[in-house]
């Protein structure tokens, strides 16, 4: 079975072509780059290629095919802003964790500590906000805290880089405790001694963990938009 180029268009050939050089030079090691890109290389091993035609190929010229398989289908996926709406609890959290990353991403170094006016959180301070709660209502919902998270990170962690790799780390949290809540134990009320969550169930509590991050992105597109940076998903 042969490869085809149909699922890839003119544009986003073009897109690849720098890959496909890099291919032509050694066409291995950009196949380990593409493997960071996506995770279709399975796929493509078991669905595109023939294995008994895979020895057979001269020149890296089966790689190569592959490359552009996985490049493009990759930058197919990137082009998908809705990838995760409307998909319930779980496609949603995928959908406004990709958001923020990107964005966090997109905003400058320079611009992390960045402020509307005196007294308001600054771009760091928001992102730091968000991966502070993100533990902190998870941990309500009974997972354990990080031994190194404090309601201090808020402020104390500055440096971009820190930033969002506390975000990352946070909303994976999530993420991973979500997928394996049974629907039983989305049913049990936390614990709330002080009653400041007004007998809130595990369902709700990751609800409000939603609903947060989804106010605090909104926040953090005024914040780029006001320093004249594009969200990437509207470029």
């Amino acid at each position: 079975m042969n490869v085809s180029r149909s699922g890839c268009n003119r544009s986003v050939l073009n897109d690849c072509g720098h890959i496909l050089n890099q291919c032509e030079q050694d066409g291995r090691s950009v196949i380990n780059e593409c493997e960071q890109k996506t995770d279709l290389l399975s796929i493509t091993a078991v669905y595109v290629i023939d294995p008994l035609h895979l020895g057979k190929a001269k020149g890296g010229i089966m790689v190569r095919w592959i490359c552009l398989f996985l490049v493009c289908a990759a930058a197919g996926r990137a082009q998908d802003q809705y990838e995760g709406l409307w998909q319930g609890y779980d496609g949603e959290w995928m959908h406004v964790s990709r958001q923020l990353v990107e964005l966090a991403d997109a905003i400058p170094a320079q611009k992390y500590g960045w402020r509307p006016r005196p007294g308001v959180r600054s771009v760091s301070e928001a992102i730091m906000h968000i991966a502070v709660t993100n533990y902190g209502l998870l941990h309500v919902a009974g997972p354990k805290l990080p031994p190194e998270w404090k309601p201090s990170l808020e402020t104390a962690v500055t440096a971009k880089p820190e930033v969002i790799g506390w975000l990352k780390r946070s909303l994976d949290a999530v993420k991973a405790e979500h997928q394996q809540v049974t629907p039983a134990e989305l049913q049990r009320k936390v614990a709330d001694p002080q009653n400041n969550y007004r007998g809130a169930t595990v369902d709700g509590m990751y609800l409000r963990i939603l609903v947060h991050a989804n106010e605090h992105m909104g926040q953090l597109v005024a914040y780029a938009r006001m320093n004249g940076i594009i969200p990437p998903w509207s470029k």
